[in-house]
């Protein structure tokens, strides 16, 4: 368990990291861990979802606009207007990395933060376009594409 203190760069933390042992810490000093299992990026990507329990009049999925701010393998924060309830499935569409799918499992004060339903090969795809976005994001690597990518209204 990782524990605030200084890591030394070359052991692949942000220089000037601060790492400190439990038994360095006094009883009122911050204790923090990190549990995650993956690495998460912050993104600002705009999309729209859809919950489970949200139908209109005819009884079809309500849609609504949001903005993914937070991502990893396994799991996405979305900024959004209406909260589901936890447990409650979610099909996501996010600009640059489609339709994802899973479940509430952490309400924000204005969003909710859902796990993401994938195969390995789902989840690898997934793992290249969080990859491509943050080298993307800062202008590590620059894009080379002439024009900006769409799809077709009436693709066959």
């Amino acid at each position: 368990m990782l524990t605030c203190g200084h890591y030394p760069a070359e052991i692949g933390f942000s220089a000037g990291a601060v790492v400190m042992l439990p038994e360095q810490l006094d009883g009122g000093d911050l204790y923090w861990s990190e549990s995650r299992r993956d690495i998460r990026i912050i993104i600002s990507l705009p999309g729209r979802y859809s919950l489970a329990d949200r139908r209109d009049a005819r009884g079809e999925r309500r849609q609504f606009a949001c903005r993914a701010v937070n991502i990893s393998n396994h799991a996405i924060a979305l900024a959004a207007p209406v909260n589901g309830k936890l447990g409650e499935r979610v099909i996501a569409d996010i600009d640059r990395l489609g339709r994802l799918q899973g479940n509430v499992v952490r309400l924000l004060e204005r969003g909710f933060v859902m796990t993401i339903a994938a195969s390995d090969e789902e989840r690898a795809a997934l793992a290249d376009k969080i990859e491509w976005l943050e080298k993307h994001k800062n202008l590590e690597v620059p894009d080379e594409h002439s024009h900006e990518r769409f799809m077709p209204e009436n693709a066959a």
